[in-house]
């Protein structure tokens, strides 16, 4: 038999959110690091109202990476943000910010770990969906290097080597990526 979730009360609603907004904080300044305490200290709750929505650690830094990835999904899906390659720019920019600016996405699974994931499955797969829909969008339009694949893509994104990288430093990677990404008259191949 399966159970539809149940809503959560208002209460415990806030109490969830106040604490995925602590522990995006707290994990992106300490990465793995962070202490449970510290992120139901920083949420104004109880360690036990904590391990009540989340169990583990574990548990907490894959709902964060659950919320950055629809974040990153909403970012693709902007359907004022000009051309498929533009979109597309904007995602792999926002993604290479992301890995380089917070520990806690440079700490958290990978794409295809969170593939494992229930609560990251989907998420995944639409965040997949969208970067393949962009990709061959920009490809169409002629934007796009042809051999462009969504794996691609991640894996320039998703690297653990991004993390701690300041400003310029991401802002450099993201063009030079983007640049490898971008189609060149007469280029058929790799």
């Amino acid at each position: 038999m399966t159970t539809t979730p149940r809503a959560l009360r208002a209460d415990a609603a806030r109490n969830r959110q106040a604490l995925l907004e602590a522990a995006r904080t707290c994990f992106a300044r300490d990465g793995a690091a962070t202490q449970m305490d510290s992120v139901a200290a920083s949420a104004g709750v109880g360690v036990g109202t904590l391990y009540r929505h989340f169990p583990t650690k574990t548990d907490l830094v894959h709902a964060l990476f659950a919320e950055r990835l629809a974040c990153f999904v909403a970012r693709a899906e902007a359907p004022d943000a000009g051309s498929a390659w533009e979109r597309l720019s904007a995602v792999v920019s926002e993604m290479i910010r992301a890995q380089s600016c917070d520990r806690a996405l440079a700490d958290a699974p990978t794409c295809e770990v969170a593939a494992t994931r229930p609560e990251l499955a989907g998420v995944r797969a639409t965040l997949r969906a969208r970067l393949e829909s962009l990709i061959a969008e920009a490809i169409a339009a002629g934007d796009a290097r042809p051999c462009l694949r969504v794996d691609d893509v991640l894996a320039l994104c998703f690297n653990r080597h991004l993390a701690g990288r300041d400003e310029d430093g991401w802002r450099s990677y993201a063009a030079i990526a983007l640049d490898g990404m971008r189609a060149r008259d007469g280029l058929t191949a790799p």
